[in-house]
């Protein structure tokens, strides 16, 4: 009788590893607490003020929060306090500066740092990537116990080509400069684009409202950090070249063609960024770091997106593992103009996220609760 009460229990263990098994091995993958979120933070701002990447004279972190498909994604330090811990250990180096420095360039004065390494951040943790408040500017310098070099948001045109003028006097009224990213795209939920394409961009048909856009600007007065295409080697936004006939030309000469327009409005006190992502997707010749850059006589900076895993289901990668490769590329764009990482941050997961949130949990407590019932009514 013994021996069949064996066999069985050892079919049923069979089944139970098996089960076990294929859970851990695709969908439900377990997470160390090596993984950790605050891990991550910790050795991207320690590595950094360390001056294992010489230059990279600026950071800015981007503290967004949104719901993704069947998953959350929290890229903010509210996330847990072991990672906002790590962000104001790791920031209260004294190699992180928040005072800008400029320096005029015929009419033009940029922002170029002699020493250390420049804070910023994106503050609206809402995702809206328009709007920003002077509570959450504020908050944020509380929270990491250090000031903003500079305050990162986006100037998307699906209102109209319009200068951001409350956002960019809440910026100032803060004691920070506003980094304005011009997106010419007319929605959110497309990665193809109608209305500001470059190729109108580029044939002048919006010239009045960015000339506009430029007045405007100088009304401000006020020194600002503009990017435009941002991400450009992504295929996730409208101006990558798999949209454009895999020419990258074509947003070189919009690029161009708006600091053009900009210089000739007599728009002074601007720092232009160039603003790539560590991954070139999709990855083709035409679609490098480096494919798109409308050259030093027009960019003042260059900066890259360095982000740890969104989706739980993917492979973990640390801080360095992502930017050793990704400093390379930056760096041969140009032999001389300052580097930045212009957006940073992770996801937040734990040992939690792993096996013990698997579905199939029940089924192998249940199977394993069915072979003991089964001895126990054998015995007796």
């Amino acid at each position: 009788m013994y021996i069949g009460v064996a066999m069985n229990l050892l079919h049923n263990t069979m089944i139970c590893i098996v089960i076990l098994s294929l859970t851990i091995g695709t969908a439900y993958p377990t997470v160390a607490q090596t993984t950790e979120k605050a891990d991550w933070i910790a050795e991207a701002l320690s590595t950094i003020a360390n001056g294992d990447y010489p230059r990279i004279k600026a950071i800015s972190f981007w503290a967004d929060s949104w719901e993704d498909d069947g998953f959350d994604v929290d890229l903010t330090l509210g996330s847990s306090p072991e990672a906002l811990e790590a962000y104001r250990d790791g920031i209260a180096s004294d190699v992180y500066v928040e005072l800008p420095q400029f320096e005029k360039v015929g009419d033009d004065f940029i922002l170029a740092p002699t020493e250390g390494v420049y804070h910023g951040a994106y503050t609206n943790p809402d995702g809206e990537e328009d709007g920003l408040t002077a509570t959450q500017i504020s908050d944020f310098e509380t929270d990491v116990d250090k000031g903003l070099t500079w305050v990162y948001f986006s100037n998307n045109w699906e209102g109209g080509i319009e200068f951001p003028s409350a956002n960019v006097q809440t910026v100032v009224d803060q004691g920070a400069l506003p980094f304005i990213r011009l997106m010419p795209r007319s929605q959110y939920d497309t990665h193809e684009e109608n209305i500001f394409t470059l190729e109108k961009i580029n044939a002048g048909e919006f010239d009045a409202d960015l000339r506009q856009w430029a007045q405007d600007a100088k009304q401000a007065d006020t020194p600002l950090l503009l990017e435009f295409g941002t991400e450009v080697n992504g295929d996730w936004f409208p101006w990558n070249a798999k949209y454009h006939g895999n020419d990258p030309q074509v947003f070189i000469d919009s690029y161009r063609h708006i600091v053009d327009l900009f210089d000739s409005e007599g728009l002074m006190n601007t720092t232009w960024f160039y603003h790539v992502d560590a991954d070139s997707v999709p990855e083709e010749t035409w679609n490098t770091h480096e494919s798109y850059y409308p050259g030093d006589d027009y960019v003042d900076w260059i900066g890259m997106s360095v982000y740890g895993v969104f989706d739980p289901s993917d492979d973990w990668e640390s801080f360095t593992e992502l930017f050793d490769y990704g400093y390379e590329a930056l760096s041969g764009i140009s032999e001389s103009k300052p580097l930045a990482i212009l957006e940073f941050s992770v996801n937040e997961y734990g040992e939690s996220d792993g096996i013990l949130n698997s579905p199939s949990i029940p089924i192998l407590l249940g199977i394993a609760s069915m072979t003991l019932l089964r001895i126990a009514t054998r015995k007796r």
